[in-house]
């Protein structure tokens, strides 16, 4: 399950705060486990962890090309030939589970199929590496009253997502290293829920907020779960652009009439978010 935060403007007492809603995603891959292993010759086989809350399938691309206004395609470049594409990858299939490792022979890539220039240059929308993660959410127009079970992902694998479609995609980049071997560096994620594309960003510190909006789950008293500031509120506000949940919203918006620094880096803060979390009872995040 993932989260990503949709802004909306507010104006409380001539302070800008974003406040957010909440968007769960049914895939996640966990990006701190992405990883490449040699595998014969001038070949790469790559591996992760990730959760899955449905059914879902997965793909790796060796150095694709995205349309962000085509529903966030992808696409192979043929360097041989401008005016054609390589082949997609083959998906592979993955049941309900968290915590899964993707090992799959669709995770194989060959080196010798792109230039070598190819492998360690990335632009904007362009990455030598590519793994999206896909789920069926629901079904397509002219299917009504299908079942999910019998629905798969728009083919080929790569193909324009459509709302009926939730995907988490992680773009990555390829480096030699010193003993000759390839090293992989995640540089984003991007989910699509709803026919909408949204980056993820880190926010340092959230995972101190426990699941019913105190700090640690409602425990008072636990160390680095406090507003650093008045250190008796849950933190429920973050710093930006600097992304540091440090403080309460009351703080936080005082800090913007003093040094309107973040306390934690000494970063200029131009903005704050506040994340409020429910309980269970109350049905969820409050927007």
């Amino acid at each position: 399950q993932q989260q990503q935060q949709q802004q909306q403007q507010q104006q409380q007492g001539g302070e800008q705060t974003t406040r957010t809603t909440t968007i769960r995603n049914h895939v996640n891959l966990k990006k701190n486990t992405l990883a490449v292993h040699p595998e014969g010759h001038n070949k790469l086989r790559v591996t992760f962890d990730f959760d899955a809350n449905v059914e879902c399938w997965a793909s790796v691309f060796l150095v694709a090309s995205e349309n962000p206004k085509e529903g966030c395609a992808l696409s192979l470049p043929s360097f041989s030939d401008p005016n054609t594409n390589r082949a997609p990858p083959a998906r592979s299939k993955h049941p309900r589970g968290l915590g899964q490792a993707f090992k799959e022979p669709t995770g194989v890539l060959d080196l010798d199929s792109v230039p070598a220039d190819a492998l360690t240059r990335a632009t904007p929308n362009s990455f030598p590496i590519v793994i999206r993660l896909e789920c069926v959410t629901g079904v397509p127009p002219g299917h009504e009253g299908a079942s999910l079970d019998t629905v798969v992902p728009p083919e080929p694998a790569g193909a324009k997502l459509e709302t009926w479609v939730q995907s988490q995609t992680t773009y990555a980049t390829l480096a030699k290293k010193e003993d000759g071997s390839w090293g992989v560096s995640p540089v984003k994620q991007k989910i699509w829920v709803d026919g909408v594309s949204y980056e993820l960003q880190e926010i340092f510190g959230i995972e101190n907020c426990g699941a019913t909006g105190m700090p640690g789950g409602g425990e008072a008293g636990d160390d680095g779960k406090e507003c650093v500031v008045c250190l008796s509120e849950p933190r429920d506000t973050t710093v930006l652009p600097c992304r540091h949940m440090c403080m309460c919203s009351g703080c936080a918006r005082m800090l913007r009439h003093q040094n309107n620094k973040c306390p934690i880096c000494r970063t200029v803060v131009e903005s704050l978010l506040e994340i409020k979390v429910a309980t269970k009872a109350e049905g969820g995040a409050s927007a």
